[in-house]
């Protein structure tokens, strides 16, 4: 009997979307987006205040856009200056805002069952990759920097466009209106300072509410690390390492996987064969002869040595003429001492 195909159960659109909202890093980073969007409005406002001021262009007639952007002098030159810079950075600042929170809401995870202190938060960043830990790092860093900057230059643009605005008051009206744009941003830079002003491994985030502190990190983004690490390096692990591996991890349930169809299986063609023709035998090597043998190079016979003829043997002289002679001279030795 033929396998049955079984039916793939797909989710709806609101089934997905409610998966989608049940993630806590999608939470966070739709609170994120929404956040920005409402900021944008308070940045153009607070930054371009002569714009954005209402001003007196004789008359008491209201001046329009095109009219603030017609200087007439030195300080209003300067004032739309300081207006344009100080909004160059803040988009800046709003940038390394928006990067380093999403690195915080990929990597990180607000745990409260551990510390939050600088030391303990630090030991927890040693479990990530050194990549990661130095991008989390470096992005606080230039958010810290370009903060400290806004700061000033909101401060200048303020005092600046103020002298400016008050030369061309419409009374109330526009005293009104530069407060209230000014306070938009000094409460947003009073968050940011309070955000900024930490020790090195404290993340506050910039846009959730409580200011909430993420001290550990995210488990799910530490296991796809992990897997990255073992398929990339194939070095031995550390004692660290060991150590978290040996530690249990609780399970989580998963969602069964729809059963995928079982393709057909094709039945192959069986292959004819391939007679293979028999290999010719090979003909015997002729057995080589036996060398003749040497015959053995006949034995010199030795040559007789000559032997010497003794040596005659001299006959030894006669004793009784030697006795004689010794007496002679013995007399005559006598003879010529008496003479």
């Amino acid at each position: 009997m033929e396998n049955q195909p079984s039916k793939i159960v797909r989710k709806s659109i609101v089934e997905n979307v409610k998966d989608f909202a049940a993630d806590q890093d999608n939470n966070q980073k739709i609170n994120v987006a929404i956040s920005v969007a409402l900021e944008l409005y308070r940045v153009l406002v607070s930054s371009l205040l002569i714009l954005f001021v209402p001003q007196d262009c004789g008359n008491g007639n209201l001046c329009t856009m095109t009219e603030n952007m017609n200087p007439d002098s030195k300080l209003y030159t300067t004032g739309l200056f300081f207006n344009f810079a100080t909004l160059f950075v803040f988009v800046a600042m709003y940038y390394f805002e928006v990067k380093r929170e999403n690195k915080l809401i990929t990597y990180l995870d607000v745990n409260k069952s551990i510390a939050m202190d600088n030391d303990s938060v630090g030991k927890e960043l040693a479990n990530l990759p050194g990549e990661k830990r130095t991008n989390i790092l470096l992005f606080d860093k230039y958010y810290q920097k370009t903060a400290y900057v806004a700061m000033g230059t909101f401060v200048i643009n303020s005092i600046i466009s103020g002298i400016v605005v008050y030369n061309y008051s419409l009374g109330n009206q526009t005293t009104t209106t530069i407060i209230t744009n000014i306070l938009f941003m000094v409460s947003k830079l009073g968050d940011v300072y309070v955000t900024v002003n930490t020790e090195q491994n404290i993340f506050y985030s910039a846009y959730l509410k409580g200011k909430i502190q993420y001290n550990g990190v995210d488990p799910d983004k530490l296991k796809v690390l992990k897997k990255e690490l073992e398929m990339v390096d194939i070095e031995c692990p550390r004692p660290d390492q060991v150590e978290q591996a040996a530690a249990p991890e609780p399970v989580k349930e998963k969602e069964a996987e729809p059963v995928k169809e079982p393709e057909p299986v094709k039945e192959k063609e069986p292959e004819p064969e391939l007679v293979k023709e028999p290999e010719p035998v090979k003909e015997p090597e002729p057995v080589k002869e036996p060398e003749p043998v040497k015959e053995a190079e006949p034995v010199k016979e030795a040559e007789p040595e000559l032997v010497k003829e003794p040596e005659p043997v001299k006959e030894p002289e006669p004793v009784q003429e030697k006795v004689t002679e010794v007496i002679q001279e013995l007399v005559t030795k006598v003879d010529a001492e008496q003479s």
